[in-house]
């Protein structure tokens, strides 16, 4: 599955923490995959909003839904900042 390095997650936990708005997560799915088009979309979910077959991505202060089509698509993917 998808990795989010340290640094990520330290920018990705700060920038829920800035939010006014409780178990706030992330949500990441890879629109026109497989085409030289893909590209990534990576959004703040709200609690409830994420789809029912997302794929949950624990990390320490947040979670990572990742959208069950896309999930093939980002098998060894980095998020690094």
């Amino acid at each position: 599955m998808i990795e989010i390095t340290d640094t990520a997650q330290t920018y990705f936990k700060r920038l829920i923490e800035q939010q006014d708005e409780e178990a706030l997560a992330l949500r990441i799915s890879v629109n026109h995959a497989g085409t030289p088009g893909a590209n990534c979309d990576l959004q703040f979910c709200p609690q409830g909003q994420n789809m029912p077959d997302d794929h949950v991505v624990e990390f320490n202060g947040f979670n990572l839904f990742v959208a069950r089509a896309s999930a093939p698509w980002l098998e060894k993917a980095q998020i690094d900042f």
